[in-house]
């Protein structure tokens, strides 16, 4: 128990063989896999497990890389769009159960999905009633479901409170500096551009404008392919990074220009937090204070 300074892999290496928990993140779990595994974990727990349904994904490949003898996965919603995803998720807990993916498709995804189909037969219909009841009774003795009602009355009574917490100076800064930034005016200036040539529309549905008659798709999708939509998605990326904190932009910022991939770095649990540069933080810190001397577990 307690707390370490020393970097994660000499962590995972001195409890290896040890009596512990390990808890760890998607993505420190792909970065430390070899670490972990030599841990040889008796229990593997997801907690949201979905995040394990594309069975290409590397934190998909890195978890079933793992040898344990108990494997489970806590999740909400175990499919989110397709079956293939389910059969990814038993893939994990119980390697064989439902086939190969090939197999699980052909003989459940396709004719459930076919059934869908408004031109579907009435025999792909029952046939597809008679899938989805076979495998139900294939993963029933795999899966412990319960509905949020039924679990309610076990929970405290929850109250939200929402908490304005303003912008310290460094995010304001940085704040200022994105919307000053040669980028965002790039995109105001095209964006004013792209109104200029909107005008009145026509029974025809084309537009008057000053360059002449165009339909309005012609004008927006002209404006979008020029990545007008991919300059407003940036711009407020980057300023809702700032919110969080001001030095998750600045450590993006210096990541790409680094040479880095475009993206958020994440911090290392060991190095210090500046609460200054975030708003959200410097609250929390008060209400932890106040809650701790109130006698509250925090």
């Amino acid at each position: 128990s307690g707390s370490s300074n020393a970097p994660r892999h000499e962590l995972l290496t001195q409890v290896s063989g040890t009596a512990c928990v390990v808890l760890s993140t998607y993505q420190t779990t792909v970065i430390e896999i070899d670490n972990i595994v030599a841990c040889n974990p008796q229990y593997v727990i997801l907690d949201e497990g979905h995040k394990i349904c594309n069975p290409d994904a590397s934190i998909t490949i890195a978890v079933k890389t793992i040898p344990t003898p108990h494997r489970i996965i806590l999740s909400g919603s175990p499919i989110q769009n397709t079956l293939k995803e389910l059969w990814c998720l038993f893939d994990f807990v119980a390697p064989g159960t439902l086939g190969t993916v090939g197999t699980f498709v052909n003989e459940f995804e396709e004719p459930i999905k076919r059934s869908r189909n408004p031109s579907a037969t009435t025999m792909e219909v029952q046939m597809a009633i008679e899938c989805a009841k076979a495998l139900r009774d294939h993963i029933a003795p795999y899966m412990l479901r319960r509905l949020k009602r039924e679990v309610n009355t076990m929970l405290p009574p929850k109250h939200e409170k929402v908490v304005r917490c303003l912008l310290t100076d460094a995010q304001l800064q940085e704040y200022l500096n994105v919307l000053n930034s040669s980028e965002v005016r790039d995109f105001q200036r095209r964006v004013g551009n792209l109104r200029a040539n909107l005008g009145s529309m026509d029974r025809n549905g084309r537009m008057y404008s000053t360059g002449g008659l165009q339909s309005h798709s012609d004008i927006l999708g002209r404006g979008m392919t020029e990545g007008l939509a991919r300059q407003a998605f940036k711009a407020l990326s980057d300023l809702r990074a700032i919110t969080n904190h001001a030095d998750l932009f600045r450590v993006k910022a210096d990541h790409h220009a680094e040479g880095g991939e475009r993206g958020y770095v994440s911090f290392r649990s060991n190095n210090p937090v500046d609460l200054e540069a975030s708003g959200k933080l410097k609250a929390l810190d008060l209400l932890l204070t106040q809650w701790k001397a109130a006698g509250h577990r925090v």
